[in-house]
Formats: structure tokens, C-alpha cells, sequence
């Protein structure tokens, strides 16, 4: 399948490349049009000892969504790419956003990245988040790209070993 606009929910770092700053650029090379929605705007990582911005308020993004509808240009998108959501609501905002896109548009794609963590760290999100996440996101996406610490917590099964990925792989999908 051929995507030629994307509609992408996820962070946006002003320095670095994470979330929205790493996507956008990528897909754009690829000759894709990106419709970008920040759900955080930040200085850089959070990961790093300084970091400043605060998340962008699910009512905002609502907002903007809304703004894109009545000015004709939400139907139009051939996918949906969700990334970094900070809260249940932003995750709420979501699923709404691909209920709706899903009316405008019943092809429409949607790649879900649930940025929950890593083994490093553990979780980045509230919990009430990444649970939000994996029993109301999850489920609405076409696509899932975890990586393996969220693969283990999305599934409750140990990913250390690629058999193992693979099993927590076949129980995500089923």
C-alpha cells in the first residue's frame, strides 16, 4: 500500500531526534506528506539530566483536530501513526482519532509504536498510561512496533530470548 499523507500523534524533541523530529523526516524523505500532532513538546530527551516543555493538552490536540476536520483536510490521510502518549486522556484522544478516521477513511492504516519504556529504564509513562495503551490502543492497531521490554509488558511474558519474543509476538497478535 502506497501512503502518501500520515497523520502523526507523538512527541516532539527540540533537540534530538525522537518521536515526531525522528518520523517526520524520515517519512518526508520517503515522499510521504506528515500531518504532525505533538503530544509533548520538549528542550531534548527526557532522558537527559536537563530537559524543559510540558505535555500538550489532549483538548488542545482535540482542538487541532478538529480544526483540521472543518478545513477539509482530515479525511485525506492514508495512515495514522501513534507514538509517545503521555496519559490515559492522550490515549483516549487516539482511539477517538482512529474512530474517526476510520469513518472518513475505512483503508486507513494504523501503526501503533507504544512507547512505554525500556529494560533500562522501566517504564517512561505512568503506568495508567501504558495500561490504557496495551487495552485500548493496542487492539485498534493495523501495526505494532515494540520494542522488546514492551513486548514483555504488553504480553506479561519474558522476551530475553528470541523463542520467547516470538511466543509474546503470537499472543500479542492473537
Amino acid at each position: 500500500m502506497n501512503l502518501t499523507k500520515v497523520l502523526a500523534l507523538s512527541s516532539w524533541v527540540a533537540t534530538g531526534h525522537v518521536g515526531l523530529s525522528a518520523a517526520a523526516p524520515v517519512l518526508q524523505a520517503l515522499g510521504h506528506r506528515v500531518t504532525q500532532l505533538p503530544t509533548v513538546i520538549l528542550s531534548n530527551h527526557p532522558g537527559f539530566a536537563h530537559v524543559s516543555g510540558a505535555q500538550v493538552p489532549p483538548d488542545q490536540l482535540d482542538g487541532m483536530v478538529q480544526a483540521m476536520a472543518a478545513n477539509g483536510w482530515l479525511g485525506d490521510h492514508d495512515a495514522l501513526l501513534t507514538g509517545y502518549l503521555p496519559s490515559p486522556a492522550h490515549v483516549e484522544l487516539a482511539c477517538q482519532l482512529i474512530d474517526r478516521l476510520r469513518r472518513l477513511n475505512p483503508q486507513i492504516r494504523v501503526i501503533t509504536d507504544p512507547i512505554l519504556g525500556d529494560d533500562a529504564t522501566g517504564l517512561y509513562i505512568a503506568e495508567a498510561a501504558a495500561t490504557a495503551t496495551r487495552d485500548r490502543l493496542v487492539p485498534l492497531a493495523d501495526t505494532l512496533t515494540p520494542n522488546a521490554f514492551e513486548l514483555g509488558w504488553l504480553t506479561g511474558q519474558a522476551t530475553d530470548t528470541l523463542p520467547q519474543a516470538i511466543a509474546a509476538a503470537r499472543q500479542l497478535i492473537a
